[in-house]
C-alpha cells in the first residue's frame, strides 16, 4: 500500500511540476508586439489572384503542381 501511495504522490508531483513549467514559459508578454522585419515581403511579389490566409495557403499548395509551378 505504501508503494502505491508513493507512486501516486510522485505522479501528482510530476504533473504539477510539468503544468507549472509549461504555463510559466508558454505565456511571455514580451513576445506580443515584437517587431518583425518584413521589408522583403511585398504584395506585388506574389502572383495576381494570390489569396492570403491559412486555409487559402494550404489550398494553393495542393494545387501548385496542377498550376504548372
Amino acid at each position: 500500500m505504501a508503494v502505491k501511495s508513493s507512486t501516486l504522490l510522485l505522479v501528482l508531483l510530476l504533473v504539477t511540476l510539468g503544468c507549472e513549467v509549461t504555463s510559466s514559459t508558454a505565456y511571455n508578454p514580451r513576445h506580443f508586439g515584437a517587431a518583425c522585419d518584413t521589408g522583403i515581403l511585398k504584395r506585388s511579389s506574389f502572383p495576381s489572384g494570390f489569396v492570403f490566409g491559412s486555409a487559402s495557403s494550404s489550398y494553393q499548395l495542393l494545387l501548385w503542381p496542377q498550376m504548372g509551378s
